[in-house]
């Protein structure tokens, strides 16, 4: 289970409730990045906590704090939960954050200037093993916007869409 921009780790905490209540009793890995050394810490309390008292410490958890996602190694995962950064291309003040955005959507956002909400939800789609699941919370720009249209039908293609919501 990955989330890439995990804050305090509501989605991840929710996701190990639902699992127990479930009666999963398989090997869990979690994993959570986010450039906030307060969240980091805040993380590693919340989900410490948890696998002490409802999983007797057999969660793996590596939450840690890193520079930029986009650049991690997301590897292979079944469950990825994320709510990412709503950082529109202009209030990319970094070089360096604007190319890292370019380079995960190069081959499907052409002649634009996408925001990193984006980035994420493709890197997302791109870090599935077979049979996973993506929760996110996305800018309806994504569903809506020209720039996308081609982001769009790669994900339509490559995806099976359950659930897709416009909120408000």
């Amino acid at each position: 289970i990955l989330d890439p921009s995990c804050g305090s780790s509501e989605f991840l905490v929710e996701v190990l409730k639902q699992l127990k209540n479930k009666g999963f009793n398989g090997k869990i890995f979690v994993k959570g990045f986010d450039s906030s050394d307060s969240a980091i810490r805040t993380s590693k309390f919340l989900l410490s906590y948890e696998n002490r008292k409802q999983w007797d410490n057999l969660i793996n958890l590596d939450i840690r704090k890193v520079s930029d996602s986009l650049v991690e190694d997301w590897e292979k995962n079944d469950i990825i939960l994320m709510n990412p950064p709503f950082i529109s291309w202009e209030l990319l003040k970094e070089k360096e954050s604007r190319d890292n955005v370019l380079a995960i959507l190069e081959n499907v956002v052409k002649k634009s200037r996408p925001n990193q909400a984006t980035a994420f939800f493709y890197k997302a789609s791109q870090s599935l093993n077979n049979n996973g699941i993506i929760g996110c919370v996305l800018p309806t720009s994504i569903f809506y916007s020209d720039i996308y249209s081609e982001l769009r039908n790669r994900l339509n293609n490559e995806l099976s869409f359950k659930v897709l919501a416009k909120l408000g």
